[in-house]
C-alpha cells in the first residue's frame, strides 16, 4: 500500500513513425539492464539513440526530423548481432582484431540509414517502432544539434546524525 500520494505522470502523445527508410544520426549510447527470457537472467545491453535527419512528415503532417528512435543490442559481434549489422553499415567489414578492440561509443555522431517498421503491442493497444535493418548512408545530411547527458547519476550521502548523537544512542 502506498504511504504517500503519488502524482501520475502522463507522457506525450506521439504518433508512431511511419514504416519507411530513414537517415539517422546516432546521438547517444547508454547501457540498460534487461531480463533475457531465454537465458533466465538479466543482461546488460547497449541502448543506442538515433535522431531522424530526413525532412519527412507523418500522416498528420508533423515533422519527423529530430524525432528519436532507440535500438537495444548486445555488445556482441556475431553474424546475427545487431551491433555487427550497425557497424558494417557504418564502416563496412572490419577485421577480427578491430572488432575485439571496438569502442562502442565510436558510432555516436555517425549517420546511417535504418528501416523502421510499426509493430503493435501484444495487447494491441499501442504501436511501437522497431528498427529492422541498417544500411550505409552514402551522403551526409545536416546533423541535428544534440547534447548528450551524462548517464551516471551521482548521489551525495548526508549523515542523518553526528558521531556524538550516534554515541549517545549507543550506536
Amino acid at each position: 500500500m502506498l504511504t504517500k500520494p503519488v502524482q501520475a505522470r502522463v507522457g506525450g502523445d506521439f504518433s508512431p513513425i511511419p514504416t519507411d527508410l530513414y537517415q539517422v544520426q546516432i546521438v547517444d549510447v547508454d547501457t540498460v539492464t534487461q531480463m533475457n527470457p531465454f537465458k533466465g537472467k538479466e543482461e546488460e545491453l547497449l541502448n543506442y539513440k538515433f535522431a531522424i535527419l530526413d525532412d519527412k512528415k507523418d500522416s498528420e503532417g508533423n515533422d519527423l526530423r529530430g524525432r528519436f528512435l532507440w535500438k537495444r543490442m548486445s555488445p556482441t559481434f556475431s553474424d546475427r548481432s545487431w551491433a555487427l549489422k550497425m557497424v558494417k553499415a557504418i564502416w563496412g567489414d572490419m577485421s577480427q582484431d578491430d572488432l575485439k578492440t571496438f569502442d562502442f561509443n565510436s558510432p555516436v555522431g555517425k549517420q546511417v540509414k535504418v528501416m523502421v517498421e510499426e509493430k503493435p503491442s501484444k495487447d494491441g493497444t499501442a504501436i511501437f517502432n522497431n528498427i529492422t535493418s541498417f544500411v550505409n548512408a552514402k551522403t551526409q545530411l545536416k546533423e541535428v544539434e544534440y547534447e548528450t547527458k551524462p548517464s551516471e547519476i551521482t548521489k551525495e550521502s548526508v549523515p542523518v546524525a553526528t558521531e556524538d548523537e550516534l554515541k549517545a544512542l549507543g550506536l
